[in-house]
C-alpha cells in the first residue's frame, strides 16, 4: 500500500511540473523571431535592431540590462494600444519590432520589452511585461 502511495505522489508531482512547464510557454508571445542583421528597407546587413535601440537607452536603462545588446531578442508583431506606453503612435496598427533585453532583476518577470520602428529602428516604446 505504501509503495501505491508513494508512487502516485510522485506521479501527481510529475504531473504539476510539467503543467506549470507548459503554462509557461503558453504565456509567451506568438510571433515570428526575426533574423535581426535581415535587411528590411533603409536598414543594411551591418546594422542590428538590437543595437540602434540599445544606442537609444538612457544610461539607466541599460544598467538595467543583463549582458549588452546582443543578450536581447527580437520579434516583428503588429503594435496594439493595449501593448505598452508607447513615444510614437503613429505606428499602432503597423508591425513592428519588439526587442526583449533580460534584466538583472531577481523578481519575475525579468525582461524589458522596447518597440522599433520597421524602417529606422527608431525607439518608439516600451511593453509593458507581465
Amino acid at each position: 500500500m505504501k509503495r501505491y502511495a508513494s508512487l502516485l505522489f510522485f506521479a501527481v508531482l510529475l504531473t504539476g511540473q510539467l503543467a506549470c512547464s507548459s503554462q509557461q510557454d503558453a504565456n509567451r508571445p506568438i510571433a515570428e523571431t526575426v533574423d535581426p542583421t535581415a535587411q528590411t528597407g533603409q536598414a543594411t546587413a551591418e546594422q542590428d535592431v538590437r543595437k540602434d535601440v540599445w544606442d537609444q537607452l538612457a544610461k539607466e536603462d541599460r544598467a538595467r540590462i543583463k549582458g549588452t545588446w546582443k543578450e536581447g531578442t527580437v520579434l516583428k508583431r503588429t503594435l496594439t494600444e493595449n501593448m505598452g506606453f508607447y513615444l510614437d503612435k503613429s505606428y499602432l496598427g503597423k508591425e513592428v519590432y519588439l526587442v526583449d533585453f533580460p534584466t538583472k532583476s531577481k523578481a519575475m518577470p525579468n525582461n524589458m520589452i522596447l518597440f522599433a520602428a520597421p524602417d529606422n529602428h527608431k525607439l518608439i516604446g516600451y511593453g509593458y511585461v507581465d
